[in-house]
């Protein structure tokens, strides 16, 4: 059987040495590389130079007097203030994420950093905590009850 074995891999011819950290690398994956980057460069630059030609073309937006007047902008009402808290209080819940501003849960209303509530103001909501802050200057520390 390894008579058989020996005769067919002497018909296949000499096999490639196998690839080593000695052994030369193949040239053809640079030179793809470098075809890609010239034609790359090729199409940028066509396009840049024919940017100017179709700058010319491009038609000139409209001059301010034929534009119609835009409509007055609607009149925006102040936002009312927040009625006045009764009873203790009581930070139910913050919420965080999505991006936006972090929000919280303060006897059933629901404010932001900067929000009046109750004659105060909120300075800044944390992970377990909301700070408050009275017109007075006096802090008033909210903890997120534990259940």
């Amino acid at each position: 059987m390894s008579i058989i074995a020996d005769a067919l891999r002497k018909a296949e011819g000499p096999s490639a040495p196998a690839a080593g950290p000695g052994a030369p690398r193949p040239v053809w994956p640079f030179r793809l590389f470098l075809v890609g980057c010239a034609a790359a460069l090729a199409v940028g630059l066509a396009r840049i130079a024919r940017s100017p030609q179709q700058a010319a073309q491009t038609p000139l937006p409209p001059t301010a007097q034929q534009v119609a007047p835009l409509p007055a902008p609607p009149v925006m009402q102040p936002a009312p203030e927040a009625p006045p808290l009764r009873g203790p209080w009581a930070l139910k819940g913050i919420l965080r994420g999505g991006g936006g501003s972090p929000m919280a849960l303060i006897n059933d209303q629901v404010v932001q950093e900067g929000d009046p509530i109750g004659g105060k103001r909120v300075l800044r909501i944390e992970e377990s905590f909301v700070l408050l802050q009275d017109e007075a200057g006096q802090l008033k520390t909210l903890r997120l009850a534990e259940e």
